[in-house]
């Protein structure tokens, strides 16, 4: 039995092979069949054709409008002038390398209902069809059939390149954003809340991700002006030809992420494709798709890293006192009073020691950025420390110090926890204002 079965499987093989031989032989007999040729396959023009019609997966028209093509299935897209341009140019200029008369089966060549198929017309409804078929590699050119002439020629894929391009990368692929210089506010959002929120006037604020606006470091400016020009590289890769489309399944009826420039350019980043992600923009319902690439560098924004660390920036000129208390113990800088001569805790003390202490409260800097503080809000502890800052204008700021463990104090501002500041500097900044209070005492 499996003797049986084992020759009528290489009875069955040998009928295929010898099929799939035949097969070619017959291509290659039709092939070589061909007439060495050079012959015009086109009437019309590049100045009389003012339409372009593309059947293929998804059929497209372009039609010339004041010197500019546009497609009207998609009458907001920006297309490539110049790519369109030259798709008319080869047409119009379309010979045949090999010519073939009387054919019979065209099939054979690859000319279907599956082929892709180019229409040009002029403005008389004068029409020129070519299909595409096989691509002869040997010969590095491609069977093409003209309808309105039942001719067969093989073209040289070299005249062929423009209109061999698929019509979802016809599309112009620059993305308009505005220039570095021109941009003064930038959004980060992802399904649609808020990630990061920068802003400028005189200099660069983060205004979010934090419950308080921070400046952002002098040396980080530079970086975000880095991170600004990556924008000039969007490129679209592709449109999607999608007949029903639905936004939801490319991800971006609430997009993924999204990046705002200065409340007008709006960036929607949907699902990713392979190495590319879906995008759309300014709430146009187009979708392309772009190099997932570009989408990762701009949300890769580490706001804590960008921040001024200072947790202290102030108008000296403007305080009015400066109180640190240490569990009981409670340590007052006066600035501001009628003899304007600083004191702390009452007693008279040096320009140089009210100097040290400034620069130590100044000195003090955030430290880390805390992730999950939820539960340190929602379950608060005593401070250890309070350090409460009085101006002239009546305002008075208070941060707490909270233990964290050896080395941290949680900083709690409003009720709010998200950094941690280094306790070392801290208590350095204590034992300098009790022994100060000491030596005043004592002098």
């Amino acid at each position: 039995m499996k003797k049986k079965t084992i020759i009528g499987v290489v009875t069955a093989i040998l009928i295929l092979g010898a099929g799939f031989g035949f097969y070619k032989w017959y291509q290659l007999s039709q092939v070589e069949a061909l007439d060495l040729v050079q012959q015009k396959l086109c009437d019309l023009t590049v100045e009389a054709i003012k339409e372009i019609k593309i059947e293929g997966e998804t059929p497209q028209t372009f039609i010339k409008k004041d010197n500019n093509w546009e497609n009207e299935k998609h009458p907001t897209v920006s297309y490539n002038q110049g790519l369109i341009n030259n798709i008319a140019y080869q047409i119009s200029h379309l010979d045949s390398y090999k010519m073939a008369k009387n054919v019979k089966d065209i099939t054979t060549y690859g000319i279907d209902e599956n082929s892709k198929k180019v229409r040009v017309l002029d403005e008389a409804g004068t029409s020129a069809t070519y299909w595409l078929g096989h691509r002869v590699l040997e010969e590095n050119a491609t069977f093409v059939w003209y309808e309105e002439k039942d001719e067969l020629a093989l073209v040289l894929d070299i005249d062929l390149a423009s209109v061999m391009v698929p019509t979802s990368e016809m599309i112009e692929p620059h993305v308009i954003v505005p220039s570095v210089e021109e941009i003064t506010k930038v959004e980060l959002k992802q399904k649609g809340e808020t990630q990061v929120l920068l802003t400028k006037q005189d200099s660069w604020i983060m205004e979010a991700p934090f419950s308080k606006a921070h400046r952002v470091q002098a040396e980080q400016v530079e970086q975000i002006e880095t991170y600004l020009q990556v924008l000039e590289t969007l490129r679209k890769e592709k449109l999607v030809e999608d007949e029903n489309l639905n936004l939801e399944n490319y991800g971006l009826q609430v997009p993924e992420s999204q990046i705002i420039l200065n409340d007008q350019y709006i960036f929607d980043f949907g699902n990713k494709i392979g190495s590319n992600i879906y995008f759309k923009m300014n709430g146009s319902d187009e979708v392309f798709e772009i190099q997932g690439s570009v989408e990762s560098a701009l949300q890769a924004i580490t706001p804590f890293e960008w921040i001024d660390k200072q947790l202290y920036s102030f108008d000296r000129k403007q305080v009015s006192y400066i109180e640190v208390q240490y569990l009981e113990d409670v340590y007052r800088l006066q600035l501001k009073e009628a003899e304007q001569v600083p004191t702390l805790n009452g007693q008279l003390i040096e320009p140089s020691v009210k100097e040290e202490i400034l620069k130590q409260v100044e000195a003090l800097q955030i430290a880390k950025n805390l992730k999950n503080a939820k539960f340190e809000e929602t379950n608060p502890r005593a401070a250890e420390l309070i350090i409460r800052i009085g101006y002239l204008g009546g305002e008075e700021g208070s941060t707490e110090f909270v233990p964290y463990d050896p080395s941290f104090d949680l900083i709690r501002e409003d009720g709010v926890i998200e950094f941690a500041a280094e306790k070392k500097p801290l208590l350095a900044l204590v034992d300098y204002l009790k022994a100060q209070v000491k030596e005043a005492s004592n002098s």
